[in-house]
């Protein structure tokens, strides 16, 4: 899968990869868009949005496939009984059962209904307060995460006819690919001067390589061995564990980020491409795979 935004195609730009906007908020959008309050916090993007009708906060993940809510919240909300239970693979490859509830999110006061709840205590999120809301809950509609006003906005694909932007100023259009796992979107990413795909993932807070990619920019397993140790939970406690790595620079939309720190592990994924770069730009983003819109502010 590879396209570009469908602005691009709808008024006929060749080779479009940059454009830009001054239009208002226009009257199309009214009851067709819905918005949040939002904040980075430990390089997560946080929501305000109700579970089951009871205020929660949720974050936000474009790379998982199901919504997890802890056990002591899941009971405190009314999740339902159990629908289903299966065996999915965590990113380290591993086989992990899940038992999947019913439940709903109202965003901004727009119901998302989603049987895909699965109910566990997430040690990687660090609050067991909250919940994390997974690509699929918003896969119907467009996403506007604003990072510089902190709220998160979806918007009814069809509104406007489909060509609405949220950007007044310049902002680039990214081209997206399937990932490996089939199971999101990856973007470009250059590391040390080396072009690779990055998934593009919200629940991770850092940006961090496979031992494949690692290999590729000339990090050895000795230098491994000889970095600091880290290790990180997924879903429902799955365990991944790696090494840290300084790589000398990265370069994403443009923008160059020198002694970044990425974690090795692995993953699926040869680049997984965290909030610690992500929170620098507002993000305009179809889930169904039409297109990314970055407005950097770094």
């Amino acid at each position: 899968m590879r396209s570009i935004f469908a602005v691009c195609m709808t008024l006929g730009w060749v080779g479009c990869a940059y454009a830009e906007t001054s239009s208002p908020v226009p009257s199309c959008l009214e009851g067709n868009s819905w918005s949040v309050p939002m904040r980075v916090e430990n390089n997560r993007f946080v929501i305000s949005v109700k579970l089951n009708g009871k205020p929660v906060e949720a974050d936000f993940d474009t790379g998982a496939v199901t919504n997890t809510a802890p056990k002591k919240l899941a009971k405190a909300v009314g999740l339902a009984d159990v629908h289903r239970s299966m065996t999915m693979l965590s990113p380290g490859g591993n086989p992990v059962k899940m038992n999947f509830y019913d439940g709903s999110f109202d965003i901004g006061g727009k119901i998302v209904n989603h049987r895909a709840f699965v109910l566990s205590d997430i040690g990687d999120i660090g609050n067991n307060d909250r919940v994390l809301m997974g690509i699929t809950s918003v896969l119907d509609y467009n996403l506007y995460i604003d990072t510089t006003k902190n709220y998160f906005t979806i918007l009814d694909s069809s509104a406007c006819n489909g060509e609405y932007i949220p950007f007044s100023g310049n902002y680039n259009i990214i081209e997206l690919s399937a990932s490996k796992s089939g199971q999101g979107v990856t973007v470009p990413i250059e590391i040390n001067g080396k072009s690779f795909q990055a998934f593009l993932d919200t629940g991770a807070n850092s940006t961090n390589i496979n031992i494949k990619t690692a290999h590729a920019l000339g990090i050895t397993d000795d230098d491994l061995k000889r970095g600091m140790k880290t290790s990180f939970k997924i879903l429902n406690g799955a365990k991944v564990e790696g090494y840290i790595q300084k790589t000398d620079r990265i370069t994403f939309d443009g923008v160059t980020y020198r002694g970044w720190n990425v974690g090795v592990s692995n993953t699926v994924e040869d680049v997984t491409l965290g909030v610690d770069i992500l929170k620098y730009f507002n993000i305009f983003f179809s889930p169904n795979g039409v297109g990314l819109l970055l407005q950097s502010h770094k």
